[in-house]
Parts: structure tokens; sequence; C-alpha cells
């Protein structure tokens, strides 16, 4: 509450403009300062690191094309942070944007071309400093259709690329020449596309899932140990967030090599969104399994018009 009193000495919340897992996002108007801005309260439970690592991260890319910014709201966030006790709120700048439910339908191929070129002049930009997004998605990519302007915002779960650990276990450089960057090769496991136009799952996949689960073969965790040659080895914690449906599969399957590329694959879902004209392409898989959420998605239908695929 007091939080809210410290608040509303400045700002008049107009509205929640969306909320997630990690916070609130509020439409208000700074009085002091005469503007609209956006406030994104972060909830009690993160702690006070993930607040500033989300804070430097934008910081860290001031003035890029396409990137949210933080502003300075003095005096109570001269520094576009707001710091109430134990609770946090950073102040950006107010996007007028569309809802993805009203433009997803019905969008031209230029304009679609439009939308994913300035997405990657955000990533571009994001990837650049060693930054993995980590949750890309229409929500995230704001846009203003009349304006044809973007903005890439919500670096809520971003997080720096890592390095190789004193083990040798790569966690998020760049794949070396033919390395895979899921464990084992999922090639043998998914065929080319069928004539009809479905890519169909061979019955691999499913025989070594059915396998593991006769055998009793289970999914470690992060605090369970793993031997290698005889030397006990604590098993590295795995990045699995990220939103439903646009998460890739080295984060499905628990990889420990994940990189920018998990962001580019998220971008690939948004493609594949707008050109299905479908605001949910596979975002509600029918499993919990992430191998069978994978083969899924190997095993989703073209959805694409007989025009765009003559685009390929």
């Amino acid at each position: 509450m007091r939080f809210l009193n410290e608040v509303e000495k400045q700002f008049d919340l107009t509205r929640m403009v969306g909320s997630g897992t990690f916070g609130e996002v509020y439409e208000a108007y700074d009085r002091l300062n005469d503007r609209r801005v956006a406030i994104k309260r972060l909830l009690p439970f993160q702690t006070m690191d993930a607040h500033k690592k989300e804070a430097n991260f934008i910081s860290s890319l001031h003035g890029k094309s396409n990137i949210v910014q933080r502003v300075q709201s003095p005096p109570l966030a001269p520094n576009g942070i707001i710091l109430v006790e134990e609770q946090q709120a950073l102040i950006f700048e107010y996007f007028e944007h569309d809802s993805p439910s009203d433009y997803v339908k019905d969008l031209t191929i230029k304009e679609i071309t439009h939308y994913m070129k300035n997405l990657f002049v955000a990533l571009r930009s994001v990837h650049a400093l060693g930054i993995i997004h980590r949750d890309v998605k229409l929500n995230n990519f704001l846009y203003d259709r009349r304006n044809k302007k973007y903005l890439l915002v919500d670096f809520g779960l971003a997080e720096k690329k890592m390095q190789k650990t004193a083990l040798g276990i790569s966690t998020g450089q760049t794949p070396s020449p033919g390395r895979r960057t899921t464990s084992g090769s999922m090639s043998k496991y998914f065929p080319a596309t069928k004539s009809n136009g479905y890519i169909l799952p061979s019955e691999n996949l499913a025989q070594q899932i059915a396998k593991r689960r006769r055998l009793g073969v289970r999914r470690t965790n992060a605090s369970e140990t793993v031997r290698n040659s005889g030397v006990k080895l604590k098993r590295l914690p795995v990045n699995r967030g990220g939103t439903r449906g646009y998460r890739a599969p080295e984060v499905l399957m628990g990889s420990h090599h994940q990189t920018k590329a998990v962001d580019v694959w998220s971008a690939g879902v948004i493609l594949l969104t707008l050109l299905c004209r479908q605001t949910h392409c596979f975002q509600w898989f029918r499993h919990d399994n992430d191998n069978l959420a994978v083969m899924e998605i190997y095993g989703y239908a073209r959805c694409v018009s007989l025009e765009v695929s003559a685009l390929v």
C-alpha cells in the first residue's frame, strides 16, 4: 500500500496494460513532468539483483532503434527507477501501439516484411552486446501500425550469453561447425516434408520415449549429480524460461547450449503466426513432455498460403 501511495504522489495510474510472471505494467501520467509513461511494477518475490539486471540491460541499449528506453522522472525516479522499501518499479517511455488481435489477421506481405525487418534490427542490437532476450513474442514487440513504429520491450528474462565453464561445458557460445545445439541428433527423428504438405515425425522418437517410460528412465533435476569417468559432477541448472509456444527446441529439451538462436527461433514463430494469420499457431501443446512438444512442432501442418510459399 505504501508503494502505491508514494507512486501516486507524482503519477496518475491510468490503466493496467499488461501483466505477467514478473510484474505488472501500467499506463500513467507523470504530473510533474507533463508526459505519459509506462510503469513496470516488479513483483516483490523478485530479487533486487533481477531488477537491476533488467535495468542495466536496457541502459546498455540506450539509443538503439526499436528498443524500449528508460526515462528519468524526477523527483521520485531521477534515474528511471522507483524504489520504496522492498518494492521497485521501472519507468519507460509510453509507446502507443495496436493489439496483436487487431492486426494479425490482415497484415499484407509488405507489412509483414517491414515488421520482421524491424524486429531483427532490434535483435541485432541486443545480440551485438551478448544479450539474449529469451522472451521474444508478439506481445513483447509493440507495433504502431498507423505510424509504422516498433518497440521491443520486457527484458525481465534476458541474460548474458554464458561462457564455457571450467569443465568445458558450453552454456551459450556460438556453436562450432558440426556441433549440435541439443543433446543428440534430432535430424533422424524428423524426415523431409511429405508431398501432402505435412512434416511427419518418424516413429523413432515416439518409440524412444515409450522405451524410456518402460525402463523408468527420467530426467534428473539441477540438484542431482551425474558421474563422469568416476568423478561426481553437479548438474548445471538449465534455463527453461520463455513463453509457451515460442520457446526453441534447445530450451524445451533443457540443453546447456543456448545461444541467441533461441531469439531467432521465437522470431520465426512470430513470422509463422503472421503468415498463418493466427494469434496462436502451436502455442497450446497437448503434452507436458518436452520431447513430445518438439515432435508436435515438427509435425505441425503448413498453414501458409500458396502466395507466401512461392516466396520461399
